[in-house]
């Protein structure tokens, strides 16, 4: 394995969760968001993740983004008859976003992207004692 097939990797994983955080902080800032320009309440997203392709020709790998997508489920419908979004019952449709479950994903991600951000310092300082040997 290169250094440069090492750097790829651990930064293909923190591209991928610098973009789970802020999926993440964007689903938590509209937890409550009943109307969006869509129509009806805002609806969770998550990110997609797979594998790269082998850098090189060699079986290495990094992660890469497939996609960002709204989450299965449907909005849950909660009585607030007082709410100006209520229906003809008094029912509120609101977001399917639990904020204790981002909360996790948060911590997840962040980890991952700590523990790339580590790998990354381990490789610099690899290659720096391998230029001192050298020079």
């Amino acid at each position: 394995m290169s250094w440069c097939q090492a750097l790829d990797v651990s930064g293909s994983g923190l591209r991928a969760a610098s973009l789970r955080m802020s999926v993440v902080a964007e689903n938590i800032a509209n937890a409550d968001a009943t109307r969006t320009p869509e129509g009806g309440p805002y609806r969770r997203r998550v990110v997609l993740l797979g594998s790269a392709p082998g850098l090189d020709g060699a079986g290495l790998r990094g992660v890469q983004v497939v996609g960002v997508t709204a989450a299965a489920g449907a909005a849950r419908r909660v009585y607030q008859p007082g709410h100006p979004d209520a229906d003809a019952q008094g029912y509120v449709q609101v977001p399917n976003v639990d904020v204790p479950l981002e909360m996790a994903d948060l911590t997840v991600a962040n980890r991952v992207y700590q523990a790339n951000t580590v790998a990354l310092q381990t490789i610099r300082r690899s290659l720096n004692e391998t230029i001192n040997l050298l020079s």
